[in-house]
């Protein structure tokens, strides 16, 4: 009991510490230059809880690199394909990104200016259009900029918070892998291989135990719409994010692999005619343009039983969906 309840506190600082540094950056200060190897692939936590990237690695017989933006969406990835792959040198050999048409259609969403996740880029007045309807600037985004200035210039605690963060982060997670060997020193060798390169956290492990197996990856948790956030209204295929990003992408020396991404309205009995309206309009784009897309929208094989929490999927579903994307990586 006393070796759960240690877990179960590594587990709420992990989470803490990675929601903390998820608040800090600013949209340009996500914009990390991506590798300049095989395949590249960003997203939020549909591809962090529907693939396995170590099996995606053995099956399509690809170096993968994923950079990883949990409760992110359009606006960001059309900044990420804007701004900072055209800056990978040499780029990608393939890009891979994807999206939900819910949240496709709303190219607002998970935009905000008034808290510290903000993903708001007021250079950009294609980005300031289609996510508020107007490419005018907001005069009180640069009083929240100040009053941000005023803080992080002023305060002491501010300036070491990243240092005491990182050590707090460090010491769970220390404690959270001496923890897992107690309880399961038959396994401690192979959950140390699988966290040192990235394809398990603490916490993901704890949830397996817990479950038995059945694992529900700490990002299955999320609850879309939290948070201060603009809202904007739905729009058509043509006026959102998406064909934008695949025109970008298209411009560089890179192949470009979009995922259709399959909600659960699909599967229980949800009202999914406004997502068919724009999967079918982006399909015939994708296919007008020549641009490789996996359609997992269509996809009769994923099933109300390969679904974790909301949108996101189980181990059943990250099985499937993970030989569905090797195999198109493979082609």
């Amino acid at each position: 009991m006393t070796v759960l309840l240690a877990l179960a506190i590594v587990a709420v600082v992990e989470l803490w510490a990675t929601a903390s540094a998820d608040a800090e950056p600013t949209a340009i200060e996500r914009l990390n230059t991506p590798p300049g190897e095989d395949v590249f692939i960003f997203g939020n936590s549909m591809f962090q809880t529907g693939i396995d990237f170590g099996p995606l690695a053995d099956q399509s017989g690809r170096n993968i690199t994923f950079d990883y933006h949990n409760g992110h969406y359009t606006n960001l990835w059309y900044l990420i394909a804007d701004q900072a792959l055209p800056q990978a040198d040499p780029p990608p050999a393939t890009i891979v990104w994807g999206f939900r048409p819910t949240f496709a259609s709303d190219p607002a969403f998970r935009t905000n200016v008034e808290n510290d996740n903000d993903l708001f880029e007021p250079g950009d007045n294609v980005y300031r259009r289609l996510t508020i309807g107007s490419d005018e600037p907001i005069e009180t985004w640069d009083i929240a900029a100040r009053l941000r200035e005023a803080v992080t210039t002023s305060d002491g605690l501010w300036g070491t918070r990243d240092d005491a963060q990182a050590a707090l982060a460090t010491r769970s997670t220390n404690l959270g892998v001496d923890a897992v060997g107690v309880i399961r020193p038959e396994d401690t060798a192979e959950f140390r291989d699988r966290f040192a390169s990235g394809e398990v956290t603490v916490t993901d492990e704890i949830l397996r135990i817990a479950t038995g197996g059945e694992v529900q990856l700490a990002e299955e948790q999320v609850v879309d719409g939290q948070g201060d956030f603009i809202r904007g209204p739905r729009v058509d295929f043509a006026d959102s994010f998406v064909p934008l990003i695949a025109d970008k992408i298209a411009e560089l020396d890179s192949e470009q692999l979009v995922v259709i991404w399959k909600p659960v309205a699909t599967v229980n009995g949800g009202d999914i005619s406004l997502d068919e309206m724009f999967v079918d309009d982006a399909i015939a784009f994708f296919e007008r343009e020549g641009i490789p897309y996996l359609d997992l929208f269509h996809d009769p094989d994923i099933v109300l039983e390969m679904y974790a929490s909301g949108d996101h999927y189980n181990a059943d579903g990250r099985v499937h969906i993970t030989t569905e994307l090797a195999d198109a990586l493979s082609q």
